[in-house]
């Protein structure tokens, strides 16, 4: 039996346009998903920069990846084109689900505002098995009341669920339909880098530049390290996000002890190599924010997976997880208390991170056996 798989997905080669992020939840995911006994075929709405023909990708677990065609994108100012080709996108992406949708499939649904239409059009015309992977909830992110409403309808309609947190879980599954939480990728990574002996401790921030996720009062925390420490900034954002972070870099640089670097952005083999040759991972987005009360970030488990120490402003979601007891917090987000939680670190490798995550790995794949087994069998 398939599941089907629906989101921003990616391989490396293919050059379509997606969070990071997401193509790591969604390849733990699929692979738990296809060790425990189920083929998984992924649909990947995910465009390119330039225009591409629709492509299956067989990967090397046995999973598979469908690519929908992606159209060159037009011009900001082109409003006409870019209309039209918004309601292309659309048409394909229904076209897509068509062909592949079958009557009784499961179709598992990385939960993006883009789909709901869409999706909603597809179950009148045939039944179908609808799981949602809720990781946040956009309408918060996006500080948009009326879209909360048509999202929270939108998450209702779902047969079963797959959810970031535990808070997710208990304010938007009113009617206790069947559901497991995911805080992200419990795949554990061999640990190939040995730093006992590097002149400085290496501390990381990975992830996006949006100025509410972290990336800026990380920065700002090495204004407050000692010499032996070396902050790194990795990740991605816009053009003028970038260019912003790297001016607060070299005017942070001129006065601090602590050696400070952008580093670029990396994904796959190369992200884990590098974020492998540090100590210390940041968490630093702005506990104020709303989306924060029900998110949890999929970068501490990432930190985690790889063997290093979490630094997280004390936020619910975090602390009430099943690798809270794990981390070290801070209380305000203010660069200073940033720096003395890094320096609270205990940096005794005694593996306890990474012991935790196959713990993690070992419960999710039960209970992902277990969800299919009741929704296929329930068919």
């Amino acid at each position: 039996m398939n599941v089907l798989y629906l989101g921003y997905y990616d391989v490396p080669g293919y050059n379509r346009r997606v969070s990071l992020a997401g193509v790591t939840m969604m390849d733990y995911i699929s692979s738990a998903i296809q060790q425990v006994g189920y083929k998984c075929v992924i649909l990947s709405a995910a465009q390119s920069l330039d225009n591409k023909s629709a492509e299956i990708v067989e990967l090397n677990d046995g999973r598979e990846a469908v690519f929908l065609s992606s159209f060159k994108s037009a011009h900001r100012y082109n409003i006409f084109k870019r209309a039209y080709l918004k309601i292309r996108r659309k048409m394909e992406l229904y076209r897509m689900l068509d062909k592949e949708v079958k009557e009784g499939s499961v179709l598992l649904v990385y939960h993006s505002l883009a789909y709901i239409n869409t999706l909603r059009r597809l179950r009148r015309k045939k039944k179908f098995t609808l799981v949602l992977q809720v990781c946040e909830i956009y309408a918060d992110v996006l500080q948009d009341t009326k879209m909360r409403e048509k999202e929270l309808k939108w998450i209702d309609e779902a047969d079963a669920y797959i959810f970031s947190t535990s808070s997710l879980a208990q304010n938007l599954n009113k009617k206790n339909k069947l559901n497991l939480v995911c805080l992200g990728t419990y795949k554990v990574e061999e640990k190939l880098i040995n730093n006992d002996k590097n002149e400085y401790i290496h501390v990381v921030y990975a992830g996006t530049f949006d100025s509410r996720k972290g990336g800026q009062a990380a920065v700002a925390a090495a204004a407050f390290l000692p010499s032996g420490y070396h902050m790194h900034i990795i990740g991605f954002g816009s053009d003028e996000e970038v260019t912003l972070l790297k001016k607060q870099i070299d005017d942070v640089s001129k006065g601090s002890s602590c050696k400070l670097t952008y580093d670029g952005c990396f994904s796959g083999q190369k992200y884990i190599d590098f974020i492998q040759s540090c100590d210390i991972g940041l968490c630093t987005q702005n506990p104020d924010a709303d989306f924060n009360a029900t998110s949890f970030p999929s970068k501490i488990l990432s930190y985690m997976s790889n063997g290093l120490h979490v630094v997280s402003a004390r936020i619910p979601a975090i602390l009430n997880s099943s690798v809270g007891d794990l981390i070290t917090y801070y209380d305000v987000q203010t660069p200073k208390a940033i720096a003395t939680a890094i320096l609270k670190v205990n940096l005794s490798n005694d593996g306890k991170e990474q012991a935790r995550i196959k713990e993690l790995d070992s419960a999710f794949k039960e209970d992902v056996k277990l969800m299919f087994k009741v929704l296929i069998s329930a068919k």
